[in-house]
């Protein structure tokens, strides 16, 4: 009986001796939990859809798809330009929408939507712009059907002229949102329809002009026989008010001398370079004064001087005596000026006035010179000349 009990605890107590064998297959991993796309991620890809479902012209998706994008935006990030949101309204006639973000659209909403961190660089505002502007005439039609307030359709209008740029002259856009705060004085999208307009500077009843020409003198009298016809630059600055001109002009050219000039037995030969000085002050009257052309005759006066230049051609200083050939006076003369107007391009882009111009002048003249009081024999005579070059003419601005 006992050999049985100790053979029945001996055969329960074997397993508990044996040793545990070691399994030899690895341990299965467990895959880690997938990370959330990021924020720019599932931006990128929603405006991607977007695009889609917008070129199919499935309007119901891009509905949706747009809602989605606005409860993405956040302080941080930007889902849509303004104005790619502002053109899907339009394409989806939710005018309400439209009227809601632009009454609020203020230049603080701006600055805070630019420091956003601004939607991925695709293809979206172009594909936007691109087809919306070849449907601008359905998108103009909708406006007559929709159940809109005439203040809210033109408004509208006007936006989609903004939106695709069809109307980029900035004095008739200026004048056609003008016309929308005289006609609708309180309304609430007069804010953001000023920030559209482009400053453009009225002009005064004064100017100024500016301009460089090349100049050519041809003698009368003794002087012609002593002088080859000039050739030089003519300056000048003129301040306009009330068809007035008063001009200060600076000639300087030179000629070579046709014969020999004697003075106080020492010779100026013949050949020898000489150079003409004439600063001169003019007062002119516009008598001509159309958008392609002014013509103003002037007279005035100016101090003349024909002289020997300080060195030779190779600029070796010339002997003392040539300070005799320095002949210094008063004289007078009469002008006609003509400009031949171009436009400067569009005012606002360089902050001119309407009216200011840029063109090729014309000036042909008479100068009554008096140096026959110095050498009679060789210097007797006057100077009919003739000036051609280029010009600006900027009007002043009211302020």
């Amino acid at each position: 009986m006992m050999r049985n009990i100790y053979l029945l605890v001996l055969y329960l107590s074997f397993p508990f001796c044996m040793s545990a064998q070691t399994d030899s297959l690895p341990p299965v991993p467990i895959p880690p939990k997938p990370k959330p796309a990021g924020k720019y991620t599932l931006i990128k890809a929603a405006r991607k859809e977007l695009l889609a479902n917008f070129l199919n012209n499935d309007l119901g998706n891009s509905l949706i798809w747009v809602d989605s994008l606005i409860q993405m935006e956040n302080d941080k990030y930007a889902t849509l330009a303004w104005d790619e949101r502002w053109l899907i309204y339009l394409w989806e006639e939710a005018y309400g929408n439209l009227f809601e973000e632009v009454a609020a659209f203020d230049d603080q909403t701006r600055y805070l939507h630019s420091l956003k961190i601004q939607p991925p660089a695709d293809s979206l505002y172009e594909w936007l712009d691109h087809v919306l502007y070849e449907q601008r005439y359905e998108m103009f039609g909708k406006l007559k059907k929709g159940f809109l307030t005439e203040e809210e359709r033109v408004f509208s209008s006007l936006m989609i002229e903004y939106l695709l740029r069809l109307n980029t002259n900035a004095v008739d856009w200026n004048a056609r949102t003008d016309a929308f705060f005289v006609k609708f004085p309180t309304s609430r999208f007069n804010s953001f329809l000023k920030s559209t307009q482009t400053y453009i500077p009225k002009p005064s009843k004064s100017a100024w002009n500016l301009d460089i020409l090349f100049h050519s003198g041809n003698w009368t009298d003794q002087l012609e026989r002593s002088f080859n016809p000039l050739y030089g630059i003519d300056l000048g600055i003129t301040y306009v008010k009330n068809r007035w001109n008063y001009g200060v002009h600076m000639s300087i050219g030179g000629a070579k001398l046709a014969r020999d000039i004697i003075e106080q037995n020492y010779i100026w030969p013949k050949k020898d370079p000489s150079l003409f000085v004439a600063p001169e002050i003019e007062l002119g009257f516009n008598i001509l004064q159309t958008k392609k052309i002014r013509v103003f005759p002037s007279i005035g006066g100016g101090y003349g001087v024909l002289k020997a230049p300080a060195s030779d051609e190779e600029g070796d200083p010339l002997p003392d005596y040539y300070t005799l050939f320095d002949y210094r006076k008063l004289y007078w003369l009469a002008s006609l000026t003509t400009d031949i107007k171009f436009r400067i391009g569009d005012s606002a882009d360089i902050n001119a006035p309407n009216g200011s111009y840029q063109g090729v002048r014309l000036r042909l003249g008479f100068r009554r010179l008096y140096f026959e009081n110095k050498n009679d024999y060789f210097l007797s005579g006057n100077m009919l000349f003739f000036s051609v070059g280029y010009n600006f003419h900027i009007f002043n601005t009211l302020n």
